[in-house]
């Protein structure tokens, strides 16, 4: 392999690290989503999940990396909610309270 190719081998992994590594949301975040969009937060290194209603938003823990976890939320239906991530005594807790529009409601 050429020095050219292995540096843009470098820089790829390098550029696709850089972004899996944002900052984790703090506890207490607020999002909102329409019905059908998705959206994904960095929560850190928080193992388990608990929503209060799951018939508003369909949520997912997803492993990014070794150091961290995103909650993949996915609104279903109009209505608030709250999710935990971090239920497991190891981890560090993170709060999100969602609130679920209607596709056509152009406020949020």
């Amino acid at each position: 392999m050429t020095l050219r190719a292995l540096l843009v081998v470098f820089l790829g992994l390098s550029a696709t690290a850089a972004l899996a590594q944002s900052e984790p949301v703090a506890s207490g975040t607020s999002v909102t989503l329409k019905v059908g969009q998705k959206k994904s937060l960095n929560v850190g290194l928080a193992m388990g999940l608990v929503c209060d209603d799951g018939s508003i938003v369909r949520a997912e823990l997803e492993a990014v990396s070794d150091k961290e976890n995103h909650l993949v939320l996915t609104g279903l239906k109009p209505g608030q909610t709250a999710c935990r991530a971090g239920t497991a005594n190891v981890s560090r807790s993170v709060l999100v309270n969602i609130t679920v529009v209607a596709k056509g409601n152009n406020n949020h």
